[in-house]
């Protein structure tokens, strides 16, 4: 309970005629409410309650250097609506919206120098669609499609020096069939993997 109330103390409330807007220092365990894997998308099948304890209305929380955290709209306890995060030097984390507290439409995310990170679209609360993910020198780092949150058909993936990494097909989220996969410096080696792809292959040349 004494935590509870002095998170509460970090988070002012100020109501106008028709909405409430909120502002404060946001210390909590909310980090986690948009966390990210390592192609820069957050995980799907998600309900992301409102990261204030207030939970209604607009919504804008600030880290510790008073520059925003997360700015956006809560409805019943749930994110709604175009919300973004923010890094503490001010450059945007995310931009994503939501639908009854779920992912909905296209996410995007970027690293602290403005430099792309991942683009993907999510229906339902699950990523769908062409995924893009980006390094933080802005080479392409991987792109291929997911469907119900899984990696499925033919996916591509770089080096941060440009030069290509890996290419090969999933299924179910699992890599099947032949990958091909090169150094760095670009040697190349081959790994047969069996299995099938139904939602499509790679095309391989060794």
């Amino acid at each position: 309970m004494r935590w509870r109330s002095m998170s509460a103390l970090l988070v002012g409330l100020v109501c106008g005629a028709s909405a409430c807007k909120h502002t404060g220092d946001l210390r909590t365990r909310d980090d986690g409410y948009l966390a990210l894997d390592n192609d820069g998308v957050p995980r799907g099948g998600v309900e992301y309650r409102c990261p204030s304890n207030n939970g209604e209305g607009q919504i804008r929380l600030t880290h510790a250097n008073g520059k925003k955290r997360l700015e956006g709209e809560c409805k019943g306890g749930v994110m709604v609506g175009r919300w973004k995060g923010f890094y503490e030097n001010g450059a945007t984390a995310w931009k994503a919206a939501f639908e009854h507290g779920r992912l909905a439409g296209r996410f995007e995310s970027s690293y602290a120098n403005d430099k792309r990170r991942a683009e993907v679209d999510f229906a339902a609360g699950v990523p769908s669609g062409t995924l893009r993910a980006w390094w933080i020198n802005g080479e392409l780092r991987a792109k291929g499609v997911v469907r119900g949150g899984k990696r499925v058909g033919c996916w591509e993936t770089w080096h941060d020096n440009g030069q290509k990494a890996s290419k090969g097909a999933y299924a179910d989220g699992k890599p099947v069939l032949t990958w091909l996969r090169w150094t760095r410096s670009g040697e190349k080696s081959k790994e047969k993997l069996g299995g099938e792809a139904p939602d499509g292959k790679c095309l391989i040349t060794l």
